[in-house]
């Protein structure tokens, strides 16, 4: 091969591959922040039966709000390691343990609390072999955002990717509300009311997003691709 052929060529490489660069869509990590330690074993808190996602980490406001169209490809989760027992005890209660994440979309109104509306959602995945890792899941079909939309956790049982003792600039909204018959958003000894909603799950639906946790984090991300 000639000098100036090998030459030409690299050229033609290297404008291809700037080419690539150029074209290849904007990542995105929503929800990523400083690493906080799930709760269990020690002192171990779960959240369940519930759909929620961070109103702020720290100083990170809206940490799971889409900034632009284009799609949700793969979401994680932070799990820690229940100790038998209390694993037992929350498959008793609760299930065995499972999550998934939803597209959720303010309804325009001046209701209070307010309402948000379920787009879609990805498959639900089966937590309990992989207590004490973070794991990745990747989306065979990618859920299509919009600009505003939120990533939210839904957990229909229950799931050890929650951490406490975060501080008040962190917080958290869940699909709960305060009702007479329900109940508040805590219970007597401080603890969030699982009565006082449940996970949202039905494509369409529309449910008040009523209860603010204070100081606690859902261990979740969710990777986005803009375009």
């Amino acid at each position: 091969m000639s000098r100036l052929l090998a030459a030409a060529l690299a050229a033609a490489a290297a404008v291809a591959l700037c080419a690539s660069l150029a074209s290849a869509a904007p990542t995105l990590i929503l929800g990523a922040a400083k690493p906080a330690k799930a709760s269990c074993p020690q002192n171990c808190l779960v959240e369940a039966r519930v759909t929620g996602f961070q109103r702020s980490i720290g100083q990170v406001r809206d940490p799971f709000v889409v900034p632009e169209g284009g799609e949700i490809v793969a979401w994680s989760i932070k799990l820690g390691k229940p100790r038998k027992p209390d694993r037992r005890a929350f498959n008793r209660e609760f299930g065995a343990s499972v999550a998934r994440i939803g597209i959720l979309r303010q309804v325009k109104g001046k209701k209070s609390p307010p309402r948000y509306k379920l787009l879609r959602q990805s498959p639900a995945e089966d937590l309990g072999p992989l207590f004490g890792s973070t794991t990745t899941f990747s989306l065979t079909t990618p859920l299509p955002v919009g600009r505003k939309d939120i990533v939210a956790l839904t957990i229909p049982s229950w799931a050890p990717a929650f951490s406490v003792g975060q501080g008040g600039a962190t917080r958290w909204t869940a699909s709960r509300r305060s009702t007479e018959k329900r109940g508040g958003c805590t219970t007597e000894g401080g603890f969030a009311n699982v009565e006082a909603g449940s996970p949202q799950q039905k494509k369409g639906s529309r449910r008040p997003y009523g209860c603010t946790y204070d100081s606690a984090r859902l261990l979740y991300s969710a990777t986005f691709v803009a375009g």
